[in-house]
């Protein structure tokens, strides 16, 4: 007897099951991916509710004299304001006006 023959009388492995095995990867792909997706969305969140470095600083005082007018802004940009809760207008206002004196090169009275 050769061992060739000894080969042949040995059980046989079972065969792969190819589509089983490729239908593995491709859940664990899309595990992977859907696993970024969650951490992206998480992150996002904490940015979307994080109070930036120096918020505090921006006075919230009123002052007088304001004009009422129509203002087009990206809607990302007035979520934000408005999420932010109530005074958002006036927070907006300060940006803005904290913008302008630090592009004129003045300060606030």
């Amino acid at each position: 007897m050769t061992p060739e023959d000894l080969k042949k009388m040995l059980p046989r492995p079972p065969a792969p099951d190819l589509q089983a095995e490729a239908a593995t990867d491709h859940m664990e792909k899309l595990l992977a991916e859907i696993d970024g997706l969650v951490a992206d969305m998480a992150a996002r969140q904490k940015r979307r509710t994080a109070i930036p470095d120096g918020w505090e600083m921006v006075p919230l005082e009123r002052r007088p004299a304001k004009e009422k007018i129509t203002l087009r802004l990206d809607r990302d940009v007035l979520d934000y304001f408005r999420e932010t809760g109530q005074g958002w207008q006036t927070r907006l206002n300060a940006v803005l006006r904290l913008f302008m004196h630090h592009r004129t090169g003045t300060e606030d009275e």
